[in-house]
């Protein structure tokens, strides 16, 4: 063989080499415990950069998604009830303003004439603060919540006073919120005593929880997610009942305003229904919501009180999106002592089998219910067009313990694998926070049903020693309380276990993804963890 003839095989073994060396790229070494600022931005940097090369290995099938999520992508215009929950600008010459999600500060004048006074100063780590305008406009409302717990604090909007008076001090596992819609009552949704949440008016003059009234009881089976008082004549109840959306519309006070009774309920039949951006026009005599859903990209709706007519501003359009094409259903399942456990699917119908052959992603959400940013997330259709099947459970962790909400999320797979929609091995779970805990026990305590593991920012701290790894993509939120410390901890002890057969990627970042929702990378790798390159 002449010399010119090696140079190409030569060429062609070099290439192999090159790419066979691009698909393993270098392991990063887990870090000693517990992590210091310094140790934990090496660690960080070391598996961003071994996610990087990773996803690299990959290019192609990253490249495939990306361009599938760009083809959907959308915006929605401004809402007409949107505000600013870190600076309002109030009273004559004062801006209030939340520094870090911890502090709220009085500012006014520049430069050399400014006045910067501290009203507010949350001390527990767990809490984030945020500021609401009253609907009436006459308050400022400093809320201080973390996901099982919640404290307001109202400020008048014309800062003549600059001290904010509490309305209920913190309890463990209670949660409420506060609006004002004119007159002398403040309006306050509260979960205290009433799971399902219950509504209730108090004097804004005098507004601590011993004065609080009942407006509306609970009821035992529907969920009140949201609340609006309207012109001061109309409540409107945002609803939810096996995962199902309503909205309820009743007057208030009939016969001061003497016009008939308004008792009025518009029910949405789709699982996973999100309802936001509510507003009246007392001219058309027409509420204004916004409306999505497991199926339904989000859409305003028009709707007239009196003359009981549905009608659509907008619709969203996404890219060879089609509702028709897809199926979604509650699919109840049996839990411990006989209750019934609501699990949301949707899938597409050419690809349902329901033989046990699909592959499920189970969401698992453990946040304050009504908490929820969308319906409808069109990232989630590489997975559906690809065969998945995608579900959602909710579980409170209020007055749960750990060990329930496992338990719940074991019955729900059992469940899934029993009635075929999917099989043992072919399972993989995303979850948030205290989600993200619910999901790494079930798959270490049934280490055979789960093939990948989605955790958004785990705060957990937990033995990985008898832990049976699977293919983990784990985000660490560096702007939480704990800078990302806990989700890097819980990696570095993942990365000592995990096996040459398996791959765990650790993402940081400050950008926390809708709920639900994933991101190109996220969707890639499940897509690759379960051999689909394309």
């Amino acid at each position: 063989m002449k010399i010119y003839q090696l140079f190409p095989l030569t060429f062609v073994c070099m290439l192999l080499i090159t790419a066979s060396c691009k698909m393993k790229p270098a392991v990063p070494e887990a870090m000693k415990l517990p992590l210091n600022g310094n140790s934990a931005g090496t660690y960080a940097n070391a598996e961003n950069k071994y996610k990087e090369q990773w996803f690299e290995s990959i290019s192609s099938l990253r490249k495939t998604i990306q361009t599938e999520l760009a083809g959907r992508e959308y915006k929605l215009p401004p809402a007409e009830t949107t505000g600013n929950d870190t600076a309002i600008a109030a009273g004559e010459n004062w801006n209030i303003v939340v520094k870090d999600g911890k502090e709220v500060d009085a500012v006014s004048g520049e430069n050399t004439k400014r006045d910067d006074r501290i009203i507010f100063t949350e001390n527990d780590p767990a809490f984030h603060v945020r500021l609401h305008t009253s609907a009436s406009g006459s308050f400022i409302f400093i809320e201080s919540s973390s996901p099982l717990s919640s404290e307001v604090w109202m400020l008048p909007f014309s800062c003549k006073s600059l001290k904010p008076s509490l309305v209920a001090e913190r309890k463990p596992g209670v949660t409420y919120k506060v609006d004002h819609f004119g007159g002398n009552n403040l309006w306050i949704l509260s979960n205290e005593n009433a799971p399902k949440r219950c509504l209730l008016i108090a004097p804004s003059q005098n507004p601590g929880s011993g004065s609080w009234k009942a407006a509306v009881r609970e009821n035992d089976s529907i969920f009140i997610d949201d609340f609006s008082l309207l012109n001061l004549q109309y409540l409107v109840l945002i609803q939810r009942m096996n995962l199902k959306t309503s909205l309820e519309i009743t007057s208030i006070y009939p016969e001061k305003v003497r016009e008939a009774s308004v008792e009025n309920v518009i029910n949405f039949p789709e699982p996973e229904g999100r309802i936001s951006d509510l507003s009246y026009n007392k001219d058309d005599d027409k509420i204004i919501f916004r409306y999505s859903s497991i199926l339904t990209p989000p859409t305003c709706y028009t709707y007239g009180i009196h003359s009981m007519h549905m009608g659509i501003r907008w619709k969203k359009q996404i890219k060879n999106y089609r509702p028709e094409d897809y199926k979604a259903e509650v699919s109840w399942v049996a839990g411990k002592n006989n209750s019934r456990i609501p699990v949301s699917l949707i899938r597409k119908r050419e690809l349902d089998m329901q033989d046990g052959t699909n592959p499920l992603l189970l969401f698992i959400d453990s946040g304050p219910p009504g908490e929820k940013e969308n319906g409808f997330s069109p990232e989630l259709l590489s997975l559906t067009d690809r065969g998945f099947y995608i579900a959602f459970i909710h579980l409170s962790s209020a007055g749960s313990d750990e060990k329930e909400c496992n338990d719940k999320v074991a019955a729900a797979l059992s469940a899934l694998i029993g009635k075929k929609y999917t099989s043992a091995g072919l399972i993989a779970l995303a979850g948030k926070d205290n989600g993200a805990l619910i999901a790494f026990n079930t798959a270490k305590e049934h280490p055979s049903w789960v093939r990948v593991l989605i955790l958004e920012n785990p705060a957990f701290s937990c033995n990985t020693a008898n832990t049976t790894a699977t293919d983990i993509y784990l985000n660490a939120y560096t702007n939480g309380p704990d800078k990302g410390f806990a989700g890097l901890s819980l990696a570095s002890g993942l990365r000592k276990i995990t096996k040459p057969g398996n791959t765990l990627l650790v993402s940081t970042g400050t950008d926390r993804p809708a709920n639900p929702g994933l991101n190109t990378e996220q969707i890639t790798f499940i897509l690759s963890s379960f051999g689909i390159h394309k």
